[in-house]
């Protein structure tokens, strides 16, 4: 399982970034997928203002994903087309940081174990209450409130 930002140690943290960029090419090299905007602040000692705005940009160039206001996911070249990495690499940091209890449904888990009849279209996640969409670009909520993500787009 991909661990977060917080694991990082504390004491090379600060001597790595100057940007944000480096922050992510830090996270990236310890193999680090997913990060939080309170993270960042604590490495990055910018206003709030400043910190928004690195992000935005970092955004609009592709380099990461907002699932979800505050949590940020590092898109790897070879996902940027896609626009976010496979949700299997950050669902359970995601879930983490919304402090929600979930399982990934039955037809995904099973196509994960390969135990599936066929490749299921949708990454399902189902959890104990509604949130909003939660992953970049190309998510559906079905009618219970759980979390659809197009399979094809995903594993693209």
């Amino acid at each position: 399982m991909l661990a977060s930002a917080n694991e990082l140690d504390e004491k090379t943290v600060p001597m790595l970034i100057k940007s944000m960029t480096a922050f992510i090419e830090a996270l990236k090299a310890k193999g680090l997928y997913t990060f939080t905007q309170a993270e960042a602040m604590n490495t990055d000692k910018r206003s709030d203002i400043a910190l928004e705005a690195a992000l935005r940009r970092l955004k609009q160039k592709g380099r990461i994903a907002n699932p979800h206001r505050g949590f940020y996911v590092i898109v790897p070249v070879e996902y940027r087309e896609t626009g976010c990495p496979p949700a299997s690499w950050f669902i359970d940091a995601l879930m983490r940081f919304l402090r929600q209890p979930y399982y990934v449904g039955i037809l995904s888990a099973a196509a994960i174990h390969g135990a599936a009849h066929q490749q299921p279209m949708l990454f399902q996640v189902e959890k104990r209450r509604p949130i909003r969409s939660a992953v970049a670009r190309y998510t559906q909520r079905d009618r219970r409130g759980g979390i659809l993500i197009p399979r094809a787009q995903v594993t693209a």
